[in-house]
């Protein structure tokens, strides 16, 4: 089942005279529980094919579908719809944590579900089922200048599970990162996808982000050029089959 589908997406920004194409053409699904690597140089589209999915962005032609929903059928929805679809589907992680510095650990994964659920309870059980899949139970009364980098990194991915979304985003998650807590990361990511099943979309030029063992699509001046399972899973599964 596709949980993410574009068809014919293109993206053109008007910023002078001459317009700026950002995406052109891409044709594009995502399977249910499929982690999805999106490579490519600085400008190739990356970032922006993440702002399309994400509905932080819309597109100037093609149909963007999210769980079989379609998002622009020619109707133009409103902010409050869009609204909705992020907070209902989605989990967003930035290369930049966006912790809030005045909240706690605790208070700063629990932030985005008090628009989802009212119960006191029920949104403590969420934000700390969430802070113990990424280890972080025993500081969640710290705050974001109180831990670590890696650490912050992991606030910014409880908080993108707690609500338990259909759908992850993660743009140069790794980039603020040294290459222990990258690894570290990379590590904590794939394993909430292959136990949560949840939709992965990553984009990166980390070398160690492109070669995890996962599908891969190159991008470069907003097309893509490559769609394939990395070598190293390639290997991987001859070896298997061996």
């Amino acid at each position: 089942m596709s949980m993410i589908e574009l068809q014919n997406i293109s993206k053109i920004y008007y910023p002078g005279k001459v317009p700026a194409v950002a995406l052109q053409d891409v044709s594009l699904q995502v399977q249910e529980g499929e982690f999805l690597v999106v490579a490519g140089a600085s400008g190739s589209g990356k970032s922006t094919l993440l702002n399309l999915i994400g509905l932080m962005d819309e597109p100037t032609s093609g149909m963007l579908i999210i769980d079989s929903l379609e998002i622009n059928n020619g109707k133009k929805r409103n902010e409050k719809q869009l609204t909705k679809l992020r907070r209902d589907y989605l989990g967003f992680i930035f290369q930049s944590f966006h912790l809030i510095p005045t909240l706690t650990v605790f208070e700063n994964v629990e932030h985005p579900l008090r628009n989802i659920e009212r119960d006191v309870y029920a949104r403590r059980h969420l934000v700390e089922s969430a802070l113990e899949d990424v280890g972080l139970i025993d500081f969640m009364k710290r705050y974001p200048n109180e831990i670590s980098g890696g650490q912050q990194q992991r606030v910014s991915i409880a908080r993108a599970f707690a609500k338990n979304p259909a759908i992850v985003l993660a743009d140069e998650p790794t980039a603020n990162l040294d290459s222990v807590n990258g690894s570290s990361i990379l590590a904590l990511m794939e394993k909430m996808n292959q136990e949560k099943k949840v939709t992965f979309v990553l984009a990166s030029h980390d070398p160690e982000v492109l070669s995890l063992n996962h599908r891969q699509i190159l991008l470069k001046d907003g097309v893509i050029i490559k769609d394939e399972i990395s070598k190293a899973g390639k290997n991987k599964g001859d070896k298997n089959e061996k």
